[in-house]
């Protein structure tokens, strides 16, 4: 520690007069050596302070200088005044260490450097510095993934958050009285600087709204684009509104199914909820029930139950080839039809035993079906239900593709064995023997050029 010496004040007896100008120049380059060596004196002092802040601090200044003879001590720690590694917000290595100690064992010295840290971020400047040690023995630090929830909505509030860097979104989770429908409302986003979480920590209530990280809320407002762009260019909505259709995407939602996934079935009524295939296929594809006859002397037939040549007592009481016979129920599934981009299902329609299922990757649409009656578009609704019904075959239609199907099926199989079977045939057919007119390059005629 440098003292300050206190003045001699002398006697008016002891005061210099010089008469001889030699003498006065003297006496003035004396009292500047004296000051110049003060000052060298001051310039190593600073020096070895300087060295000792390095050394304490782990980081050069990119300048060598001469150690101190001198044993130099601060009375205080520079740790305390090291600047941030960021600029506003930022938090030091040090800083962090200290936030992620117990606060039972936290030293006056980790207040101190989190009171420096304090002093930097406006939201702490409003409280005393009582509140702001009081604080530094209890605050916590904590980063959060992209994506990540930090709160969620109607849990307790136990925590208030600053933020010190990135930003939060926050939203809230509504639900429709008469309908049920849960409505996400985008509330604000809060970026570095400043705090959320602090009304239900202080009223003792649960949380009002869900904090995400802001890539989460990104992806939300581009998911409700996609939605909302695919409905406005649906044929099906092209008579609603503006704002009927910006209700009807804050009611649905976009669905990915890897290949070969069920994605609806078995119903026969209408559901909560709508299908519109937004990219990709799928296939509709409905169960039926067939009777197998197995007869030694003709071909294998199948048979609906409900059909004639399905009676199976009848058909087993027939008193040739009695004990070759055979009969039995088989499970088979009918591809119904081919569902494209634009085209929709669970409208109501009759799909007992008949599943959607994809056809590689693919996007769906899914608006709830109350959507129709808040908007007042049951009829539109209706109108679908009955022109998808009417799409649809009944179970003897196919019966009769199915066998169709089955029948070319065989033909092409016995086609491809009775092929396989003549490839040993020799061929002696020979250049001559190919018509001239297959040789020749087609060509237009000059009276049908332009």
């Amino acid at each position: 520690m440098i003292r300050r010496k206190k003045p001699v004040h002398k006697e008016p007896s002891e005061i210099n007069v010089f008469d001889n100008p030699e003498e006065r120049s003297e006496y003035v380059r004396t009292k500047f050596r004296r000051l110049v060596r003060k000052l060298i004196n001051i310039h190593i002092l600073l020096k070895g302070s300087q060295i000792k802040i390095r050394k304490e601090m782990g980081e050069s200044f990119g300048i060598e200088l001469k150690k101190s003879t001198k044993d130099v001590r601060l009375s205080f720690d520079p740790s305390q005044f090291k600047a941030a590694s960021n600029t506003y917000g930022g938090v030091t290595k040090r800083a962090k260490q200290v936030l992620w100690k117990d606060p039972s064992k936290r030293t006056e010295d980790d207040i101190g450097v989190l009171m420096e840290v304090m002093y930097r971020l406006p939201f702490f400047a409003k409280y005393s510095l009582k509140i702001k040690r009081d604080l530094a023995k209890i605050l916590w630090f904590d980063q959060f993934e992209k994506g990540r929830t930090i709160i969620k909505q109607d849990d307790p509030g136990s925590r208030m958050y600053f933020v010190i860097s990135g930003t939060v979104s926050l939203h809230m989770t509504e639900t429709d009285p008469r309908t049920g429908i849960k409505n996400i409302r985008h509330l604000r986003d809060v970026s570095s600087g400043s705090m959320f979480g602090e009304l239900a920590l202080i009223r003792n209530i649960t949380r009002t709204y869900t904090a995400v990280c802001k890539v989460l809320r990104t992806r939300w407002e581009a998911d409700w684009k996609a939605r909302l762009n695919f409905i406005k260019q649906s044929e099906h909505f092209k008579d609603w509104p503006e704002e009927k259709i910006i209700q009807c995407a804050d009611h649905s939602e976009l669905r990915e199914y890897g290949d070969n996934k069920v994605i609806f079935g078995d119903e026969n009524s209408l559901t909560n909820e709508v299908f519109f295939i937004k990219k990709g296929k799928a296939l509709m594809v409905k169960k039926i029930t067939l009777v197998r006859n197995k007869s030694p002397y003709l071909r294998p037939a199948l048979f609906l139950p409900e059909m004639k040549g399905a009676d199976a007592q009848k058909f087993m009481d027939k008193s040739y080839g009695k004990q070759l016979r055979s009969t039995r129920q088989e499970k088979h599934f009918v591809t119904v039809m081919t569902l494209y981009p634009d085209n929709y299902f669970g409208v109501g329609e009759d799909l007992t035993d008949t599943h959607v299922i994809s056809k590689g990757k693919t996007e769906c649409v899914v608006i709830n079906s109350a959507a129709y009656s808040i908007n007042n578009k049951t009829d539109t609704l209706k109108e679908l239900t009955e022109r998808r019904q009417a799409e649809l075959p009944s179970t003897r239609e196919l019966y009769h593709r199915f066998e169709t199907n089955r029948r070319w099926m065989e033909y092409k199989k016995k086609l491809v064995e009775e092929i396989v079977k003549r490839k040993n045939i020799p061929n002696n057919t020979t250049i001559s023997d190919i018509p001239s007119s297959l040789m020749l390059e087609p060509r237009i005629p000059d009276n049908l050029l332009i």
